[in-house]
């Protein structure tokens, strides 16, 4: 009782937390909601429900415009799932959700977390969403001090996660366990805000700063890419990630990786890609993080006057361009050019 009032006084107004809440709606927003923070979501789910208001509007769209409007969301495999996983709802449960959780278990992008957020939030069922958030309040709240990569472990925070949350309107209790964690029993928690600091183990034993206890992050990996910005009249050379690639169905400049500085880009380039390339700026370095990898990119702006090109690259116009989605990476690329050409 004492977290489901804290959660009704203390809730943020997120445009996803209207009183109906279709089980489309709520598939977008906690997809979204993955890897990325609430304030930065919500401009991206207001615009992707003004464009996709409905699940048949999203199956059918193309596939450029699903990542031009994720631009920026990163983790692109997730758009590319919703729409794989609306395609399915159409042709598979005749565009409505289904309700059973071993249905939704076999669309595209649906993982424990999600599934049991379709449930409790769109279908009112008894069922815990464990993201990051719920893990910190659980293994704080139980004293669960094993490692949280353990099957076990899950399985418990699971259990524990599913006994706090009551037969009357057990979403409510799902949901503020997010909350909780978010607002409150974060990483440097405030406890003597928390409403459930009394029960809490870690508080009383002096483990909140050890809790959870997760394996170290994955090692970055640095590299160091040259990439180049050819015009031909009015158009730009570009090339689209290929399938099964982390960047997949994204556009950029054609690039080149480098361990060390190399001495002439405009040789490299020229050798790599055939052309006869005019050196005519070299624009600032721009830092690109994704996944386990930290990429510095160095630009270059050439221009050429010939038009064959190698397999994969193609030309396109500024008013082409600006309907592509890019990486943001090489998005910022893209802006210091048109600053430079404007």
């Amino acid at each position: 009782m004492a977290l489901k009032n804290w959660f009704l006084k203390n809730r943020r107004p997120f445009p996803w937390r209207g009183k109906e809440r279709s089980p489309y709606a709520t598939f977008i927003a906690e997809v979204m909601l993955q890897q990325t923070i609430a304030s930065v979501v919500i401009p991206y789910y207001e615009r992707w429900m003004k464009h996709f208001p409905t699940v048949e509007s999203l199956a059918q769209a193309p596939e450029d415009l699903v990542l031009k409007l994720w631009e920026g969301l990163g983790y692109y495999s997730r758009a590319r799932n919703l729409q794989k996983a609306a395609k399915m709802v159409v042709e598979k449960h005749g565009g409505s959700f289904p309700c059973e959780p071993e249905l939704l278990k076999e669309l595209p992008g649906i993982g424990p977390y999600t599934l049991g957020a379709v449930r409790s939030f769109a279908f009112k069922q008894k069922a815990p969403a464990i993201d990051g958030n719920v893990i910190r309040v659980i293994t704080r709240l139980f004293g669960i001090v094993d490692p949280i990569e353990k099957t076990q472990t899950k399985q418990r925070i699971h259990q524990a996660a599913e006994s706090l949350l009551s037969d009357d309107q057990p979403w409510i209790e799902t949901e503020a366990l997010i909350e909780l964690g978010a607002l409150v029993c974060k990483k440097r928690a405030l406890c003597e805000e928390c409403p459930l600091q009394e029960a809490c183990v870690a508080k009383n034993q002096g483990l909140v700063e050890k809790l959870p206890n997760k394996k170290r992050p994955q090692k970055t990996v640095r590299l160091t890419r040259l990439v180049a910005i050819i015009r031909r009249g009015d158009q730009l050379l570009l090339s689209k990630e290929s399938e099964r690639k982390v960047m997949q169905g994204l556009h950029q400049f054609p690039f080149l990786e480098v361990d060390e500085k190399i001495h002439s880009p405009k040789e490299a380039f020229e050798k790599e890609l055939g052309l006869s390339l005019s050196l005519k700026e070299n624009f600032e370095e721009v830092t690109h993080t994704f996944t386990k990898y930290h990429v510095t990119l160095l630009p270059f702006y050439f221009e050429t006057e010939q038009n064959s090109v190698s397999k994969g690259l193609f030309w396109k116009t500024k008013e082409e361009i600006e309907k592509l989605s890019f990486s943001s990476g090489h998005r910022k690329v893209l802006k210091q050019y048109a600053d430079f050409t404007t």
